[in-house]
Parts: structure tokens; C-alpha cells; sequence
């Protein structure tokens, strides 16, 4: 085995991506370790190993013998040392220390120049735009927009409402070919679309639409935020509507790119709820974000990280009402993440592997559906899976607009190769039978599924280990809500895990739990309302949390610490709830550029950096997709995407409160 060249492509704001080119390595059997720590400071952790990617081909693309991984949980618009040390037992070693820096959280620069808009000067306004200007549009009603000027990463050209959701615009938003553009607060009845655009930003707009969303097409869009929205759109959830020939319409999020990320959006009544694109229409899709979404109505798939290139990562989205889950037709060679997902009333598969998909990483994700429980229903082979830590409930199914969803089997993965590892999960059949496949292996009772299967450490359970009633979807067009999913003290996924570093690091008891949810942590805050307030300095061990609002302006909600202030240490004690600052509306008792503070943080045992990651292991168990860190037995935690990291300040000229781009709990 030779080393080749070590990158970190297309950093987002808070994980980046590693690959490590290689040659030779025929068994594959080569491993690299991963230590990490801010550049400004003495200690480091340990991420997982990266995972072995073998070269390989797959509908028209093609990729590189290599190692990859990701590392999680990370401080926005911060520089990391990353050690890496690869070691072949056939021969061949080399060590690598490279630096990486996130992305910032986007910003107004403090002091641009705001121009009051009306809807008789917008187009003018918009043609004479220069960067740095924010485009302040007052109430009323609009026609489409098209932007035609750049802006430039230190000064982007702002659209904004003047007061949220005052300005209305009839039609679309085109955005094609732009580059440091931000849209924010509009109410849009059409769509926008960027494509072959680069760093756009979309924050806190209401979309209803009679069919796509937001979209980028062509060489789609790189770096790409698109936060805190509400998408509705025109399908509605009925069996007609289910599946790739139903009767449904449109695209809430589709796109493809790199360096995009999509959080706390709220989406409901299309197609595909998030999306890249597939086959040919698909351009380079590696280190993609899909994070702290609510998820509803996706008549065919809920997130379809499809023709997936490398690290795209898709963790603690809430699903509910979907057809498809969680898709990856094909992951083409991984790691493709799926990670502390929560999904209730899927119909068809929880996770659509397939079209031979290869590198699927599935840790700590809760599933409770009609049907088979995880199922792949195709006989396309599927290579390199590799699933710890989750929860799958499944029970008798039916057939719906033609797709039948199965006896309700814990398994049904005729198509698993040998390559393929399944362990430390949790599988329940209500009112069917503990038999089902894996692979070539048919068992019947749990004893047996262990003895002839790699879930040795598989564990039989039911809907007793919620702490909630939780009802078995039965009739999945009569669901109801999304019910808690929170596990129950003493419950058969309890302490059943495998301790996954950076995954479940800080875990109570013996071991961790399964599902996406250790035992006394609150559930995330999903959608746009997971976006207010911020909490302590992130791993800095309960440190005060600064105000509530992501532009930390003197505004209303800028003087709360948000509901969970202070919380953000990876081991810290809970942080204060209490108010901070009382400047008011348009900082009235506290000037507009200065965040109100937080509550007090926690007192924390200790600090040490967020809940930070990895990936799935390239040997052993001792490794895993690095998500989050747990909390103490009721005690509060950092999750994943939800690092409240103390951002008091995203839009620091604004005049009034700002949502931030990470929650509170």
C-alpha cells in the first residue's frame, strides 16, 4: 500500500470531510486513525477511523481507492489540526497532519448599507445592487424576482423582509448564475431556483407552491445554506399518491453540488421532501449537510441522498407520513451517513438501499412503521452497509397503490452481501413473527438470527421501550402525529448499544442505547423553531450562553438565552434559562449590534469540544459515525447539528431579532 494525497473537500459549518487517496491495499484491509482538535489549543480527540473505500464503478460514475471519513459536531468558521496515521498489516504506513477550517455561519457585515425597496422600485433597486447592500423590502405584494448581481463572500448583496413574512412575493425567485446572495423572511408562492450559483443563502422564508420549492439544476450550487424555511406544497397524503408513478408533485429542497446544507426547514406535501439529483442530472454531490429537518407528506421519498459522491450526511431529521424514508439509490462508495434519524408511519422501506448502493452508514436511528421493519426490496446487491446502534419496529403490512410492504419481518435484506455488517441493533414485529433474511440467511427467532448472521448482538424488543404510548400505524392514513420516541427508563434498548466514539461518548450506564435518543436527553427541536437561541460556548464546559437570536441584536428575542442556554458542553452541567439582556425592539435599551446574554451556563465537569465525529469503522466496533455526545442520565447534551455553539451573532446589522442558524434543545 502507497499513500497518495489527503484533502478535505468543501467544508460546511460544522464538518468536514477527509479523503485519502491510496494504491494497492487489494484485501483492503488498510486502516487510518483520526485525532483532532481546534488549531488555537492544546488537547485533541479522537475521531473514528475513516472508513476503507475500495475503487469501484456504478451507473456512469466511478471513484478512487481511498480512505474517507467525516468529522463531526465542529465550531462554525473555525481552523482544525487534523492527525491522521494510516497503517497496512501487509506492509505500508504514513502519517499526515493537515488543517481544516469550517465555514462561518453567513453574515451581514456589520454596518452595510440597507436600501428601503417598495414593489415599484425593486427591479431598479435590484439592477443598481452592489455587495454589501441589503435590500430592505417593505410590506406588500411583488412580482417575480430575478436577481442580476453578485455579491462577494466578505459582502454579500441581502434581500430582506422589513418585517417577516410582510413581503410577499407573487411568483418566483430566480437566482441563476449568482454567487453570495442571501434571501431572508420573504413569503414566496412560487419557487426559487439558483442554478449554477455558488453560496446562496435562504433563511426564514414561508414557500407555498404548486409544485418545486427551492431548486438548482445544471452544475447546481456549492456552499448553499438553506435554513429555517417553511416549504408547503401541492401533494397530499393518500394511497394514490404514493410511490414513483403516484399522484404526487414537486420537489421541496432538490439540488445538487457540494458544500450545501439544509437545516431546520420545515417541508411537508411533495414528491420528494429534500433531494440531490440522480444519474446523469447529478454533479459532484460530496459533503452535503441534511440536518434538524421536519419532515412530512413525501408521497415517494422523505430525503433521497441519491448518487451520494462521499460524506453527504443526513442526521436528526424527524420524518413522519412518508412513503419512502431515508434513500440512497445509489450511495456511490460512501460513506453516505444516516444518523439519529427519528421516523414514524413510513410505509414502504425505512431505507431505500438500492440501484447496488455501496458505503451506507446507519447509526442510532429510531424507526417505528407498518410493514417489514428494514427492508431492501430489490434484488440489485448492496455492498459495504454498515448499521449499529438502531431501533426497528415494524408488524404487519398491506399493499398500497400496488407496493406491498411486507409481513412486518425485523429483516428482509435478501440483497446484503457478504460485505455488508448489521450489529447492535434492535428489531420488534408487532402481531407478526421473528423470522425474516440477511443476505443468503434466513432465521426464525432471535437465537438464531444471532448464531447465523453478523447481528450477534441483536436484541428483541417491542413499543413498551417508549416512554410515551406510542401507537402501532396500522392504518397509515390514519397516523397520528409524530408521538415522543424518547425511550423508557429500564426498557429493552437501554444500555444495548455499542459505545461508538463520538457517537455515544458520555454515555450512562454500561453501554449506550439504541435509537436515536439516549435515555434522558430531551428530543432536538425540529424545523425552523430548532434555529432560536444559542447556548453556552460550545465544549467550553457549561460556559454562559450568549442571546437568544442568530444576529444577537439588541431585539426582543436577543436579550433570552434561549430555552436551553448554556447547554452546550460536551459534559458540562445544564446552562441557565433565564434572560439575558432586556434590550427591546429594534435595540431599544441595548444598541441593534449587541446580543442581549444568555442564560448562565452550566457549572459542566469539564470542558473539552463538542460532540464531534467520524465514521464508520474500518475494522472492529470501536468505531462509529461521531454525532453526538450524550448527556448524563438526565443531565442536558450536545447533539449533532444542535452544537449550540454560542453564535450570538449571524446577522450583526440587523435591527431587529434573528433566528440563529444552530438551536436550542
Amino acid at each position: 500500500m502507497t499513500a497518495g494525497e489527503v484533502t478535505t473537500p468543501y467544508p460546511t459549518l460544522e464538518n468536514v470531510s477527509i479523503e485519502w487517496a491510496i494504491t494497492g491495499d487489494d484485501n483492503g484491509n488498510a486502516t487510518a486513525t483520526v485525532q483532532y482538535g481546534e488549531a488555537s489549543g492544546a488537547s485533541t480527540r479522537e475521531a473514528l477511523p475513516l472508513v476503507r473505500v475500495p475503487a469501484g464503478t456504478n451507473e456512469g460514475f466511478d471513484w478512487g481507492n481511498k480512505l474517507s471519513g467525516s468529522i463531526f459536531g465542529l465550531v462554525p468558521g473555525t481552523t482544525y489540526s487534523v492527525v491522521l496515521s494510516l497503517e497496512d498489516p501487509d506492509g505500508g504506513s504514513a502519517s499526515e497532519v493537515v488543517m481544516v477550517t469550517t465555514r462561518a455561519v453567513p453574515a451581514i457585515p456589520a454596518g452595510a448599507r440597507e436600501i428601503s425597496v417598495t414593489p415599484t422600485s425593486i427591479e431598479n433597486d435590484l439592477g443598481a445592487a452592489e455587495p454589501g447592500d441589503v435590500l430592505v423590502l417593505s410590506d406588500g405584494s411583488y412580482g417575480e424576482i430575478t436577481v442580476p448581481n453578485d455579491g462577494t463572500p466578505e459582502l454579500p448583496i441581502v434581500l430582506r423582509a422589513a418585517s417577516p413574512g410582510g413581503a410577499i412575493v407573487e411568483g418566483d425567485v430566480r437566482i441563476d448564475g449568482r454567487s453570495h446572495v442571501f434571501v431572508e423572511d420573504l413569503v414566496v408562492h412560487g419557487m426559487f431556483k439558483f442554478n449554477d450559483a455558488e453560496s446562496i443563502v435562504v433563511r426564514g422564508c414561508t414557500i407555498v407552491t404548486p409544485e418545486n420549492g427551492i431548486v438548482s439544476y445544471g452544475n447546481g450550487v456549492n456552499n448553499a445554506v438553506i435554513v429555517g424555511n417553511t416549504i408547503t406544497g401541492p401533494t397530499v397524503w393518500a394511497e394514490a399518491a404514493l410511490g414513483v408513478d403516484g399522484d404526487n408533485l414537486g420537489e421541496g429542497v432538490q439540488l445538487t453540488g457540494a458544500g450545501n446544507v439544509v437545516a431546520h426547514n420545515r417541508v411537508s406535501g411533495f414528491r420528494d421532501c429534500l433531494s440531490l439529483l440522480e444519474d446523469d442530472e447529478a454533479v459532484n454531490q460530496v459533503s452535503n449537510d441534511f440536518y434538524g429537518n421536519d419532515l412530512s407528506v413525501c408521497a415517494d421519498d422523505a430525503i433521497e441522498a441519491d448518487f451520494s459522491m462521499g460524506n453527504v450526511r443526513v442526521y436528526q431529521n424527524r420524518i413522519r407520513d412518508s412513503f419512502m424514508g431515508l434513500s440512497s439509490q445509489p450511495s456511490l462508495g460512501g460513506p453516505t451517513y444516516f444518523v439519529r434519524n427519528a421516523l414514524y408511519n413510513v410505509l414502504f422501506q425505512a431505507f431505500k438501499l438500492q440501484r447496488s448502493s455501496v458505503g451506507d452508514v446507519g447509526f442510532h436511528n429510531t424507526i417505528v412503521k407498518s410493514g417489514d421493519a428494514f427492508s431492501v426490496n430489490t434484488d440489485d446487491p448492496i455492498s459495504r452497509a454498515y448499521f449499529r446502534n438502531n431501533l426497528f419496529i415494524g408488524g404487519p403490512g398491506d399493499t398500497y397503490n400496488g407496493y406491498d410492504s411486507g409481513p412486518g419481518e425485523p429483516t428482509s435484506l435478501r440483497s446484503a452481501d457478504e460485505t455488508c455488517s448489521f450489529d447492535y441493533d434492535g428489531y420488534g414485529t408487532i402481531g407478526g413473527t421473528f423470522t425474516g433474511t440477511i443476505g443468503a440467511f434466513r432465521y426464525d427467532g432471535l437465537s438464531e438470527m444471532q448464531a447465523g448472521s453478523t447481528e450477534v448482538h441483536a436484541v428483541e424488543l417491542d413499543l413498551s421501550v417508549f416512554a410515551a404510548s406510542v401507537p402501532y400505524p396500522a392504518d397509515p392514513f390514519a397516523a397520528p402525529a409524530t408521538p415522543s420516541l424518547l425511550l423508557a427508563d429500564g426498557g429493552d434498548a437501554v444500555d444495548r448499544g455499542v459505545a461508538l466514539a463520538n457517537v455515544s461518548d458520555d454515555f450512562a450506564g454500561s453501554a449506550p442505547d439504541l435509537g436515536a435518543f439516549e435515555l434522558g436527553e430531551p428530543e432536538p427541536t425540529y424545523g425552523p423553531e430548532g434555529m432560536s437561541g444559542s447556548g453556552g460556548a460550545a465544549g467550553s464546559g457549561g460556559s454562559g450562553g450568549t442571546g437568544g437570536s442568530s444576529s444577537g441584536t439588541g431585539g426582543s428575542s436577543a436579550g433570552t438565552g434561549g430555552s436551553n442556554g448554556g447547554t452546550s458542553s460536551s459534559s458540562g452541567g445544564t446552562g441557565g434559562t433565564g434572560t439575558g439582556g432586556d434590550g427591546g425592539d429594534d435595540g431599544a435599551g441595548g444598541t441593534s449590534n449587541t446580543a442581549g446574554s444568555g442564560g448562565s451556563g452550566g457549572t459542566g465537569a469539564s470542558g473539552g469540544s463538542t460532540a464531534s465525529g467520524g465514521m464508520a469503522p474500518s475494522s472492529g466496533d470501536e468505531g462509529g459515525c461521531g454525532c453526538r455526545v450524550a448527556a448524563r442520565r438526565g443531565g442536558s447534551q450536545s447533539l449533532l447539528g444542535f452544537t449550540l455553539l454560542g453564535l450570538a451573532v449571524v446577522v450583526a446589522s440587523r435591527r431587529r431579532a434573528r433566528r440563529s442558524i444552530v438551536p436550542s434543545s
